[in-house]
């Protein structure tokens, strides 16, 4: 697995490419913070696509039935990405500078290693919050 901040400068192409990647996987969506309780925005709903604008972000997903996830995020300040070696799964956290978190998932859970797992002696990083 691979943890990386993305650079605000990369955020646009980043996001580009992150929604070709894994355009149609199905994507969990919650956010966490200041003044919210843990809120579930969507789960196993297909990613359409992550577009990056000037201050704000937007998560849109869905299906040939419609779009049944429209989720911005307002003043984003941080974007931290992984990446497992599986080429399929991927979690992105993002920060707001209202105190808001929100996470996103693709990819299949299954996949996905849990923060301290241990491979081959190397202990996975957790994620700073």
């Amino acid at each position: 697995m691979t943890n990386y901040e993305v650079p605000r400068a990369d955020w646009k192409p980043f996001f580009d490419q992150f929604s070709r990647l894994h355009h149609g996987q199905k994507v969990e969506v919650e956010t966490t913070g200041t003044g919210v309780e843990n809120c579930a925005n969507a789960s196993g709903v297909p990613l359409l696509g992550i577009t990056a604008e000037p201050d704000r972000l937007d998560i849109m997903g869905g299906d040939t039935g419609g779009v049944q996830l429209d989720h911005a995020i307002a003043h984003p300040t941080r974007v931290k990405a992984s990446e497992w070696n599986d080429g399929v799964s991927a979690a992105l956290e993002i920060e707001s500078e209202e105190g808001w978190t929100t996470r996103v998932r693709v990819g299949p859970q299954k996949e996905m290693l849990a923060p301290g797992f241990i491979t081959d002696g190397i202990i996975l990083e957790e994620p700073d919050h």
